[in-house]
């Protein structure tokens, strides 16, 4: 069976970026693919940065039976058109979509969109049985398709697969020389660097959060070891950006990470836990390679925070913040606005909880949406906010703006707070690096060491070109970049 796997580009941010990670998903789907014996080919429109009015000319330059989409839930209306020009390239062909979009809301990317299946399972699992039974799809686990008029779902058992007995991804078949080499300046490493999970699922139930897989699948660390081995020998990785939605899901794995990962003297970075985290554990991460952890903090407020369900207090992430800095290592943290019960007073104790914490100025106060597949999300339909599922879909885009608001601050209101709030915060961190010699000094070289690193790769005319160009385009987020915590 000729098959393609496309991976759309994230253009709602305006123009299409740099790809800021590996497709993993659609890598595991294909490699699963291939090794049942089928042909497989991947179209990349993120990694080449196809615009949109070259994307059928693009398509139209494969052959294949069956076409496979992978797509996040904001991404509903990219996978609505693309699959109209699939339909009138290749009338035949068989339409799959997987991903966030496919498990959350195949009711109506099948009843709205020309697609013929949705597989909201496990793809790697999943897609090669679907291959073999065009045909016939009762027999297929954990997939909705229309059958008789109506939607068709069929139930997921058996479709838990062993993460460890999983193909490694076909990074083949994809532009590893874009994903890999390292940025120009700014964005991204001065090494070349991949994504790897160690894991499937998180643990935690935040009531924002939109959850893909519904138990925690783990890993060995011996496997992520081995892949993490593979990489560096096939494409001279010198750094792992862990992907997981929580890698620091106990003390005793991220010791194990950190012993076996330490011989292989790399750099990498990972989310991490408040309520796990330690000066302990963090020295030993440091020594183990890692310079970057981020925490999902959200709130400044415990009356935020117990309402999120985020298991965590104010306090534990101030002793968060504290010891990743303790221990050397660049602490990020991602903020939130607009969960309901936010007002002005709960943003206030936020903006007061960043700035006492002197929290890195890439702060972006996220306004919280309810996204598909989170608590939130039901909330929203109940209570009448969203009252049409395509409607929002169709809308929603980003984290940036208000897209359904779930306080009770007008639109208005809450974009003010949000952006006032980020100003407010930036300025305060830039005050005190400023005043902080010695940090701005450590910086400095870590910065100086840094720049050379890309002119190594690029070449010194390359990198000041680039620099050339971001001052005249964007002066702030230049600013942003030769400000920014570089340990």
């Amino acid at each position: 069976m000729k098959t393609l796997l496309i991976q759309p580009a994230p253009t709602y941010i305006g123009e299409i970026p740099p790809p800021g990670y590996f497709p993993l998903g659609l890598a595991y789907v294909a490699s699963a693919a291939r090794d049942a014996g089928h042909e497989v080919e991947v179209l990349d429109l993120w990694a080449d940065r196809v615009p949109s009015g070259e994307i059928e000319a693009r398509i139209a330059e494969h052959k294949f039976d069956v076409v496979g989409i992978t797509a996040m839930s904001a991404q509903y209306r990219q996978v609505r058109d693309m699959a109209k020009i699939i339909r009138a390239i290749r009338p035949d062909a068989r339409i799959v979509v997987g991903g966030a979009l496919a498990r959350h809301n195949y009711t109506e990317v099948l009843q709205t969109t020309v697609v013929d299946v949705c597989v909201f399972e496990w793809g790697e699992v999943v897609f090669p049985q679907l291959l073999e039974s065009l045909d016939d799809l009762s027999d297929v686990p954990g997939v909705a398709y229309i059958r008789d008029g109506k939607v068709a779902v069929n139930p997921t058992v058996g479709v838990f697969q062993d993460v460890d007995n999983l193909p490694l991804p076909a990074w083949d078949l994809f532009p590893m020389d874009i994903y890999t080499k390292p940025a120009k300046i700014g964005d991204g490493h001065a090494v070349s660097s991949m994504s790897v999970v160690t894991s499937r699922g998180c643990p935690y139930n935040c009531r924002f959060c939109s959850k893909n897989f519904q138990k925690v699948n783990m890993r060995s660390i011996d496997s992520v070891i081995a892949e993490i081995k593979t990489l560096k020998e096939r494409f001279g990785i010198g750094c792992i950006e862990f992907e997981d939605e929580l890698v620091m899901i106990s003390k005793k794995r991220m010791l194990e990470l950190c012993e076996k990962i330490r011989p292989l003297k790399l750099k990498w970075a990972c989310s991490g836990r408040a309520n796990i985290a330690s000066v302990e554990l963090l020295r030993e991460m440091k020594r183990a390679g890692c310079f970057s952890v981020y925490y999902g903090l959200e709130s400044g407020s415990p009356t935020i925070l117990d309402l999120m369900d985020k298991r965590v207090t104010v306090e534990m992430n101030e002793r968060a913040i504290m010891a990743t800095r303790k221990a050397g290592i660049v602490c990020r943290c991602l903020m939130m606005i607009g969960f309901p019960g936010e007002t002005r007073e709960t943003f206030r104790e936020t903006v007061d909880f960043c700035k006492r914490n002197h929290v890195h100025p890439r702060v972006e106060f996220n306004v919280c949406t309810p996204l598909p597949g989170s608590v939130l999300y039901q909330r929203a339909i109940s209570e009448g906010k969203i009252k049409d599922k395509v409607a929002f879909l169709e809308q929603l885009e980003g984290l940036s703006d208000v897209v359904v608001n779930m306080t009770e601050m007008s639109d208005d209101e809450l974009m003010e707070l949000k952006e006032a709030g980020g100003i407010e915060a930036r300025e305060h961190y830039y005050r005190w690096r400023r005043r902080n010699p010695s940090i701005m000094m450590k910086d400095g070289l870590k910065k100086i060491q840094r720049i050379a690193a890309y002119a190594k790769v690029w070449g010194f005319s390359a990198l000041l070109r680039e620099g050339v160009k971001r001052l005249r385009n964007d002066r702030e987020a230049l600013l942003r970049t030769l400000l920014r915590a570089e340990y």
